[in-house]
């Protein structure tokens, strides 16, 4: 005979926990005297809502899903085993705690007075939410539209605002647990007419243009040099000149054939927006010291991108700052250990060029001056050892091309631009053979 006994009295029956979350695994342990060892029992549950998942000798795991009614309810898992009595564990699961809405998102939310037609989501949490429930969300406004309220978030529109800055509250609630309201602040309607441009953060290469707009057409902006424009004559022929060309790289483009719309392209825009430019229309990096014009003006595209504008420029002149002068650099010649040419600037931190030719280049470079070898130095890359970057920089070279002469000048690879005079130094190959008294023979703009 075999006899199946619960381990511990009744109350050490299990229960289900109070967060009634369904993941965690439970146990419930008996041991079996008698009947054949190593064999496990069968155990079943008299509930749908207890789930066996394991069944061993000497104990049951099972999970307890969510309990979604208002009351506390029981079950059983019985274990059977050879003919022995059957063993009843009582499984007891508490309701459901009170549920609590918490909202993630900072808060008060603003919004630009334009509104937003493209759904605003937030993220929230519900403890305690039971199985296919959701909260509910109730703007207290017109002008807030939900446009979705799914499990852990919800979606909602603003629509443009031509009054007084204003606040509204949308209000989640589930069941019992304290309502929670999400506050959206919405931008006041400025008092203007057209397009209002300004500038900020105007430097010698850049600017940042700002746009205000209280138009219903979408708008483009740029900066244009001040006699580029003025020598149309008037803004109507700028623009419809540029307006030409617009039209003419977006065709050219063929973007149109996979979905890329006329305003997606150029980012035309019917909010303020500030823009930061190094560039002209025309693809000019913005020069120092130079007047220009910063400038917006309405054009609107349709679905089959048949464009249209009024004619209409907003302008504001401005001046580009003068370029910083930057100190001369310096550099100096040895070598190492290892018989390579060391060259070390005076500025570390600041980009240059070093160009060294050996005497099968004095057919190339005979006449030239400096300034030319320098300006010329990556055609002939082929033909001579050099280096653009930063710190400290060497060069292996052989005594079969020596002597040498070694350019070194400051150097923006951007720009393609000397930025430092020119330092010229000539020496012979092996070290040795090069004077001590060698200097720099010349420097040179």
């Amino acid at each position: 005979m075999c006899i199946i006994a619960k381990q511990g009295d009744s109350s050490a029956d299990p229960q289900g926990n109070d967060e009634n979350d369904e993941s965690d695994v439970l146990t419930a342990y008996y041991t079996i005297e008698g009947g054949q060892p190593g064999i496990a029992p069968k155990a079943s549950a008299d509930v749908d809502w207890i789930v066996i998942t394991d069944v061993f000798p000497a104990y049951t795991d099972f999970r307890v899903l969510r309990n979604n009614g208002d009351e506390a309810r029981e079950g059983h898992i019985v274990i059977s085993f050879q003919g022995a009595e059957d063993v009843s564990v009582l499984v007891k699961q508490d309701v459901m705690g009170k549920p609590v809405i918490t909202i993630s998102e900072t808060q008060p939310y603003e919004v630009v007075r334009q509104g937003s037609a493209d759904p605003i989501y937030v993220r929230f949490s519900v403890e305690n939410l039971r199985d296919g429930e959701n909260v509910t969300a109730e703007p207290d406004v017109d002008w807030i539209e939900m446009t979705t309220v799914q499990s852990g978030y919800m979606g909602f529109t603003v629509k443009p605002n031509d009054g007084a800055e204003r606040t509204g509250n949308i209000r989640l609630s589930y069941r019992d647990a304290e309502p929670v309201d999400f506050v959206v602040i919405q931008d006041a309607a400025l008092e203007g007419d057209g397009l209002v441009v300004t500038v900020a953060d105007v430097t010698a290469t850049s600017v940042t243009v700002n746009v205000q707009t209280f138009i219903e057409e979408t708008y483009s902006t740029g900066v244009i040099p001040k006699a580029e424009l003025d020598a149309f004559g008037n803004d109507k022929a700028f623009l419809d000149e540029l307006v030409r060309q617009m039209k003419n790289e977006y065709e050219s483009s063929d973007l149109a054939d996979y979905g890329v719309s006329f305003a997606s392209y150029f980012g035309l825009s019917d909010s303020d927006e500030s823009v930061s430019f190094e560039t002209d229309p025309y693809g000019q990096k913005l020069l120092s010291d130079t007047n220009y014009y910063a400038f917006a003006f309405d054009l609107s595209a349709d679905e089959n991108n048949i464009v249209s504008y009024s004619g209409t420029l907003y302008k504001v002149e401005f001046r580009t700052l003068p370029a910083e002068e930057q100190e001369d650099m310096s550099f100096t010649f040895s070598f190492n250990e290892k018989n390579k040419l060391v060259c070390t600037p005076s500025d570390l931190e600041r980009p240059y060029c070093l160009i060294v030719f050996g005497t099968s280049m004095d057919r190339y470079t005979e006449g030239m001056t400096p300034e030319q070898i320098a300006d010329t130095y990556q055609s002939q890359a082929a033909y001579c050892e050099y280096f653009t970057g930063v710190g400290t920089s060497t060069v292996y070279l052989g005594s079969y091309d020596s002597p040498y002469t070694a350019y070194a000048f400051g150097y923006d690879q951007a720009l393609g631009e000397r930025t430092s005079s020119i330092t010229v130094y000539e020496f012979a190959y092996p070290p040795e053979e090069t004077a001590a008294s060698s200097v720099i023979l010349n420097r040179s703009r």
